[in-house]
C-alpha cells in the first residue's frame, strides 16, 4: 500500500466496491522483502504498524463524514472521502508469511 497515500487508496477501493455492487474485498500484507521495503522507505521493524495505520485510516475515511487520522506514519485532518462503501465497509483479508 505504500505506493499510494491512504486517502487515495481508500477512495479507489470504495469506488471499486461500488462498481462491484458491494462485493469488494481487500487483500493486504505487511511484506517480507526488505529490499522492497527499503525502496518504499519503510523500516522493516515497523511494517506491521504501517499496515495497521493504513487500515485504521481507511476505516476513519469510510465511517466518518469528515475522516481524521493521526498516526506515526500518516496524519490528516478533516477529509471528505466519497464514495463510501455501499455496505459501510470492505472486508480485509490480512496475509502473513515468511520469506
Amino acid at each position: 500500500p505504500v505506493e499510494s497515500d491512504p486517502i487515495t487508496l481508500a477512495k479507489t477501493i470504495a469506488t471499486l466496491d461500488h462498481l462491484s455492487s458491494g462485493r469488494g474485498t481487500i487483500g493486504a500484507g505487511f511484506g517480507w522483502n526488505t529490499a522492497e521495503l527499503t525502496v518504499h522507505h519503510v523500516p522493516a521493524a515497523q511494517r506491521r504498524t504501517l499496515l495497521k495505520e493504513y487500515l485504521e485510516a481507511r476505516r476513519a475515511l469510510w465511517t466518518e463524514e469528515e475522516g481524521r487520522y493521526d498516526g506515526e506514519f500518516f496524519s490528516f485532518g478533516p477529509s471528505w472521502a466519497y464514495p463510501k462503501p455501499p455496505q459501510g465497509r470492505v472486508p480485509a483479508i490480512i496475509g502473513a508469511g515468511a520469506g
